[in-house]
């Protein structure tokens, strides 16, 4: 499994082309980025509209199996990860 990073913090660099060295400071797609925008808190929920209709479900600092849903990662802060379901 991949590690799973700060999404705040400088993951790595751009190595290639006119933006080589570049720090890559934030890793978060595009409806994790909308939801922490929005401070999306436990048990509530979200939909983003945008290249497709995408609904996230804050379920809390612990991931959780749905047998309808796909858990995710939300997004990780200082080290405190929340976990959601798409």
């Amino acid at each position: 499994m991949p590690e799973i990073v700060d999404s705040f913090s400088q993951i790595g660099k751009i190595n290639k082309g006119v933006l080589k060295g570049i720090p890559v400071c934030s890793i978060l797609g595009d409806q994790q980025s909308s939801a922490y925008a929005h401070s999306l808190h436990k048990n509530q929920m979200k939909i983003t509209y945008g290249t497709g209709c995408f609904l996230l479900n804050n379920i809390g600092d612990s991931p959780k199996i749905h047998e309808s849903f796909i858990t995710t990662i939300l997004s990780k802060h200082k080290g405190k990860i929340q976990y959601g379901y798409e």
